[in-house]
């Protein structure tokens, strides 16, 4: 493992969604959020397992502070569309929201490309917790899809 400054190691975690033409959830009202099963975990190391969307926190990462990015970009829409995204976690009780974005992702055949984000989070982690990426969207037409150049989902921790 690499030091960095402070002396401190750092874990991280990177999954890309790399699928072309895969439909988002959506419809012309918010249907119920959907887990992102981001289909390249390319950086994993240490204290981190995923499985199908979902990242269990191992290995001795109790205490430790972590930053939280997410992007979920869309393309191919016709109309307006609101796009949601969140972070959820499961402390073995089930799972909650612990931080939402939501964005006019994109407006018509002209500007048919666009994302939401969430960057910087920060979360104390603890063992055998788990976390997750949702996403649902609000459309006017069309059926957007996941950007495969645009998605990710990342944590540092140190």
């Amino acid at each position: 493992m690499k030091r960095y400054s402070q002396n401190r190691n750092y874990d991280v975690f990177q999954a890309r969604y790399t699928t072309a033409g895969q439909a988002i959830t959506g419809g012309t009202t918010f249907p119920t959020p959907t887990v992102v099963n981001f289909n390249s975990a390319d950086l994993c190391n240490c204290g981190f397992e995923y499985d199908s969307g979902v990242i269990t926190i191992t290995n001795g990462l109790s205490g430790r502070t972590a930053i939280f990015n997410v992007q979920i970009n869309v393309l191919d829409g016709t109309g307006r569309t609101d796009l949601r995204i969140a972070i959820e976690k499961d402390t073995g009780g089930g799972w909650q929201t612990l931080v939402r974005a939501d964005n006019y992702a994109l407006r018509d055949t002209d500007q048919e490309n666009g994302g939401c984000w969430i960057n910087g989070f920060l979360e104390k982690l603890e063992d055998g917790v788990k976390y997750r990426v949702t996403q649902t969207a609000d459309w006017d037409s069309g059926t957007p899809k996941y950007d495969p150049e645009g998605c990710f989902f990342s944590i540092i921790a140190y």
